[in-house]
């Protein structure tokens, strides 16, 4: 027992960060994951000091693709201090166990990359890398024809912004070999780009079986890193495209500045087979990770679709759900390994619009725009900050007053329109990011539905719960919205249903 909450029921996986256990949460009734430091490094402070980093870094995160970290804390054990972190219980297993029992399609395969970019470009926005991308630190898990996608383990993660300390000075490796970029191998800071190579070396395995460099000790694969040409994909399986040698040419170039410019810029070379650019223009060919250098402009090419999918692989990329998540795609795109999706739902991650409205990130939460018969939009006033992380959905009132947003830091908050001030403290309840909101008809109810699987109904003039959160839905809740009259609440969801609750 730890701290007189977490019951520890059993050990479900070991790491160089510490000890995982399935546990009880006693307070709230529900079953959790708790990692706690092995024993033998309790006494180690530098240890602990990274533990205390991991747990610092990854609850300032909030993503769907990243395990959510639901509390900190340190007991006392025979007279030692226990740090622990209490996470979200992942269902699946890793992606490492993946490979050895059914390795994904290259259309699955990209599917899980960009998952993991998605949480990377997260992570990111936030000064945060996670300098140990594996296989063994992603969670799979298929069910019900889709794929979910979970990075655990920031136990390594660097804040960029920190100055260097004897925990990160120069010199010393942080990673696992097999996914390790040359800077770190070399053992020079890391950043942003880094992951993206590792990143990159994950995507190489899934493709081949393989990571790029293997070697009979973790130094020849580090030498491999730093000076070794990887082989192309295409060249250890046959029957893959070579245009996903383009895309990990640059993943794996050797020079960061030569490497896809962010994580938001691999995972669209990925998904629309397109050129995506670096943080340097090359000059005057494109850098590769391979010889010759690759174009990266070529669509990737056909990938003979099975009449039906094999037992292992998701409905994700069957021929009638091409694309990413629940993304849907013109029927002349599903010949490509991972087809070029259209853009996303106002719900998810960045609120988009053809007239060109920004990301909204976590210190811009929310915004708002009038636009005139040209077109054109003009910026009301400055950006609505409040939020901690991105915000994923917003709704005006009825008489168009209160703006109402929804954030991956799963809060609700409300404003007031003509004063742009906050009203009240954020409504709290969800357990997961709020991936949409919506007013009834009079403007009196505000209905959030939310990653958690749930949905809820809260008094507008009061910002109190009304009720208990609607169940029926298991996956997130990406849309609600009421019927004219205000008697009726439909929900829409990654599970492929539509509910309809009579209010």
């Amino acid at each position: 027992m730890l701290s007189r909450r977490y019951e520890l029921l059993e050990p479900l996986g070991r790491g160089g960060m510490g000890v995982v256990y399935q546990a009880r949460d006693r307070e709230l009734e529900r079953i959790v994951a708790v990692k706690v430091l092995p024993a033998q490094m309790l006494r180690d402070e530098d240890f602990r000091a990274r533990f205390r980093r991991e747990a610092r870094a990854a609850a300032g995160l909030s993503h769907p693709n990243i395990a959510t970290v639901y509390d900190i804390g340190e007991d006392i054990a025979d007279g030692d201090p226990v740090p622990y972190l209490v996470m979200e219980l992942v269902e699946g297993g890793t992606l490492a166990d993946l490979l050895r029992q059914a390795p994904p399609t290259p259309n699955e395969a990209g599917q899980i990359v960009a998952a993991v970019l998605e949480a990377l470009e997260h992570s990111h926005e936030r000064e945060v890398v996670h300098r140990d991308i594996k296989p063994a630190n992603i969670m799979v898990h298929r069910a019900g024809g889709r794929v979910r996608v979970k990075v655990m383990d920031f136990g390594i993660a660097k804040l960029m912004s920190e100055t260097a300390t004897r925990l990160t000075a120069t010199g010393m490796r942080i990673g696992t070999p097999s996914y390790m970029s040359p800077e770190q191998a070399d053992g020079k800071p890391a950043d942003a780009r880094s992951d993206l190579y590792s990143t990159g070396c994950v995507l190489y395995e899934m493709l081949t079986g393989r990571p790029p460099f293997t070697g009979d000790s973790p130094t020849a694969v580090l030498f491999q890193h730093l000076h070794k040409t990887p082989q192309p994909p295409s060249q250890l399986n046959p029957a893959l495209a070579p245009s996903w040698d383009q895309v990990l040419a640059t993943a794996l170039a050797k020079d960061p500045q030569q490497r896809h410019r962010d994580a938001a810029a691999m995972r669209q070379a990925i998904e629309t087979g397109s050129a995506a650019p670096t943080i340097q223009a090359p000059a005057p060919a494109p850098p590769s990770a391979f010889a010759p250098a690759a174009r990266l402009e070529a669509p990737l090419p056909t990938e003979p679709a099975p009449t039906e999918p094999a037992p292992h692989a998701s409905a994700l990329h069957a021929s009638h759900s091409p694309g990413l998540g629940e993304r849907s795609a013109p029927a002349s795109a599903t010949q490509y390994h991972v087809v070029a999706a259209p853009p996303r739902v106002l719900t998810r991650r960045r609120v988009l619009t053809g007239l060109g409205v920004a990301g909204l990130a976590a210190a811009l939460p929310a915004a708002y725009y009038a636009f005139t018969r040209e077109g054109t939009a003009t910026l009301l006033g400055q950006p609505l900050a409040g939020h901690n992380g991105v915000a994923h959905s917003v709704a005006f009132s009825p008489d168009g007053k209160i703006l109402a947003t929804g954030s991956s830091d799963a809060t609700v908050r409300l404003w007031d329109v003509a004063t742009r001030a906050l009203l009240g403290r954020p409504l709290t309840g969800h357990h997961d990011g709020v991936d949409s909101v919506a007013f009834s008809p009079d403007g009196k109810i505000l209905a959030t539905g939310s990653s958690d699987e749930t949905v809820r109904l809260w008094d507008v003039a009061t910002r109190t719960p009304i009720g208990r959160p609607l169940t029926g839905h298991t996956d997130w809740v990406l849309s609600v919205a009421f019927s004219p009259d205000g008697k009726i609440l439909a929900t829409g969801s990654r599970d492929d249903t539509v509910r309809l609750w009579q209010l």
